[in-house]
């Protein structure tokens, strides 16, 4: 007797064995249910990065007038830097001329940061400036990268027409005999730099 109920015990459990094992088989074959591995779990609980934008605060008109007089300086001084650089490269003083270079991209640093600040709607490239240099040191690539600075400049004068800045009110480096340098004391007239000991 006790036989009996062994093998009708052991008949139950493998018919239920069989019926669980077919359950998974179909819902593994059922494409409304797919797997989903570890990695697209994290995928889709892990939000993307956002980038948080970077907010520069408006300029009052006196802070406007006074970058724009900035700006103007650092970039005649460009120019200048660019004619400098060339020179020492034509006369072979080339440990002179990587001195002036790293001057010109510290004066290109500091116009781009006013450039930023101002918001002007034209763009001036100014690090062309320094590759047209930096990749090309031979005599007359200063010349090369003069034009590109005087052209930035002429850029600045159309930039300040169209934001309504009057030109008179741009003040421009002119060059002092005492100290050796250029100094912001001339006003800009008529897209030139007019200088009073001129």
């Amino acid at each position: 007797m006790k036989k009996k109920y062994i093998i009708l015990f052991m008949m139950i459990i493998v018919y239920v064995f069989l019926g669980v094992a077919g359950a998974v088989m179909a819902e593994s074959k059922n494409p409304r249910n797919p797997s989903i591995s570890m990695s697209d779990l994290l995928l889709t609980l892990t939000p993307e990065p956002t980038a948080l934008p970077t907010t520069v605060a408006p300029l009052s008109d006196q802070e406007f007038a006074v970058s724009m007089n900035d700006l103007s300086v650092l970039l005649e001084a460009i120019y200048s830097k660019t004619n400098e650089i060339n020179d020492s490269i034509c006369q072979g003083n080339m440990t002179e001329s990587d001195k002036e270079l790293i001057q010109l991209a510290d004066l290109i640093s500091e116009a781009n940061t006013i450039l930023t600040q101002v918001k002007l709607p034209y763009t001036f490239s100014l690090w062309d400036i320094y590759h047209q240099i930096q990749t090309d040191q031979t005599c007359g690539t200063g010349d090369k990268a003069s034009q590109m600075a005087n052209e930035a400049i002429q850029t600045f004068h159309t930039a300040a027409q169209f934001v309504n800045y009057e030109e008179e009110h741009i003040l421009c480096p002119c060059y002092d005999v005492a100290t050796d340098t250029y100094r912001n004391t001339g006003h800009f007239y008529a897209g030139a730099c007019k200088c009073v000991n001129y």
